[in-house]
């Protein structure tokens, strides 16, 4: 550089990191990790890249499917990141800043998994970083992931079990938020796994195998839930509900709609209830139901029965 210094971060990214305190002031970890990578999602417009073609894209960078020990070189995974924006481009102009993309992931992809620089990042690490920011639905992920950490055997042995979640928490850890999600160890989130679901060694129950490891992750573990809730934020962004907000007014409530169970034809909208705003007569503590999309007449009279509930127990 002719400065003599080196710049280890985009422009773009060093504005992108400066941002993303501002969401600092959200009151739980989740929906504040949900946020926060819901920025980097459209930044770096990982959000428009699909499994198929990330899986394309590796293997004709001669990356297997599945599960790998390969270490890349920053020139290796720049040629794969930038191949894999082409690839998702296809014939569609202008449909993906393809420069910029590329060098955001890239710089991103580094500061997660090679902070320190040594020039490496594991081919393993780039499979699961993309694919948990990536376009696909969440039991899609789970799917390739699942495919990515099993043995031959197509079982998920603790070892592996351990190195997924070291490698997924790497992401919130990056945007200062990890410590919520697994203290100082990922270790009882997979005694958990290995304790709730049963992982058997015979090649006859394959399937099995694959729907523990879903049902286990689908059941949302602490050290995972930021990213079913990153799920739910893109879904509900634009969403209306034909409620109005008790503490702001707004109306319609955009995004998420919060209602309180023990409180009667009590709405909050996200901005309210992520800042822990209470009335008069609604405190934090109140049980609430979250929606993402337009609750039905039927879960209407659902959440209406468990209003009544909580107010005739509270009578007795």
């Amino acid at each position: 550089h002719e400065t003599e210094k080196t710049q280890w971060d985009h422009p773009a990214m060093i504005q992108l990191m400066q941002d993303l305190a501002e969401l600092n002031n959200i009151k739980y970890a989740a929906y504040r990790t949900a946020m926060k990578l819901r920025a980097i999602h459209k930044k770096t417009q990982l959000y428009l890249v699909e499994i198929p073609i990330l899986t394309a894209t590796l293997d004709e960078e001669d990356v297997p499917d599945g599960y790998t020990e390969k270490a890349l070189s920053i020139p290796e995974a720049s040629k794969i990141i930038t191949a894999l924006f082409i690839n998702q481009n296809g014939d569609r102009q202008d449909f993906i800043d393809i420069p910029m993309a590329s060098d955001l992931t890239l710089n991103l992809m580094l500061n997660i998994y090679d902070p320190g620089r040594t020039g490496y990042i594991q081919a393993l690490s780039l499979k699961i970083g993309i694919s948990l920011l990536c376009a696909a639905k969440l039991q899609d992920k789970y799917r390739y992931l699942f495919r990515q950490m099993c043995n031959s055997r197509a079982v998920l042995d603790r070892k592996r079990l351990t190195l997924f979640l070291q490698e997924c928490l790497q992401i919130p850890k990056y945007i200062y938020e990890s410590t919520i999600f697994s203290g100082t160890s990922v270790e009882p989130a997979v005694k958990n796994c290995f304790e709730t679901v049963s992982f058997t060694y015979t090649l006859e129950v394959e399937l099995q195998k694959f729907k523990s490891f879903m049902e286990w992750m689908v059941a949302e573990p602490q050290t995972i839930v930021w990213l079913p809730t990153l799920h739910r934020l893109a879904v509900s962004e634009t969403v209306k509900h034909e409620a109005k907000c008790n503490i702001c007014k707004m109306y319609p409530i955009v995004g998420f709609r919060y209602r309180c169970l023990k409180c009667f034809n009590f709405d909050l909208c996200q901005g309210c209830f992520w800042a822990g705003r209470v009335s008069k007569g609604h405190k934090i503590g109140h049980p609430t139901q979250e929606y993402c999309l337009a609750p039905s007449q039927k879960e209407d009279i659902k959440d209406f029965a468990k209003v009544m509930r909580n107010k005739v127990s509270k009578k007795k």
